[in-house]
Formats: structure tokens, C-alpha cells, sequence
């Protein structure tokens, strides 16, 4: 299947849960990586070849949390203490 097909086929879903177009088919790519980063134990290397990057820095940007995440993470740690 090419990427103009699964375009084709996932934006209108898409459409429908982010009318406002928060999500895209690219930001599907990133959760995809993030969540292979989570379950894979941080395995980066694993992640950039699953998600066919040539370049692991990619992959790197792809799985750099956001400031929002970021802060959440810290909320969890001071609930833990």
C-alpha cells in the first residue's frame, strides 16, 4: 500500500476524532514511535529500524517528549514521594 493510500484512507478518520487537525497521518507516526520506544525498554536503535529511518536522529525527534509530556512526568514523580 502506498503512503498516498493509507492517506487516503486514515485522514478521514482522522477528520472525525481532530476536527481542528491536531492529529495527523505524520503525528500517528510519532505515537507509533513512542509507543515502540515504551514497550521495547528504550531500545532507540529497534525503533529507528522499525520505523525505517535511515538516521537514528530521526527517530530521536520523533520520541523527544513534548513540554506537556515532560511536566507530566514530573507531576507523577512528585505524587511518588
Amino acid at each position: 500500500m502506498t503512503r498516498q493510500a493509507i492517506h487516503k484512507q486514515v485522514k478521514p478518520l482522522l477528520e472525525q476524532v481532530s476536527p481542528k487537525g491536531g492529529m495527523t497521518t505524520h503525528s500517528l507516526r510519532h505515537t507509533y514511535c513512542k509507543s515502540l520506544l515504551e514497550v521495547s525498554g528504550g531500545d532507540l536503535v529497534l525503533v529507528a529500524q522499525m520505523a525505517r529511518h535511515e538516521s537514528i536522529e530521526t527517530t530521536r525527534r520523533y520520541v523527544t517528549p513534548s513540554a506537556e509530556e515532560q511536566w507530566n512526568i514530573l507531576q507523577k514523580l512528585s505524587e511518588e514521594r
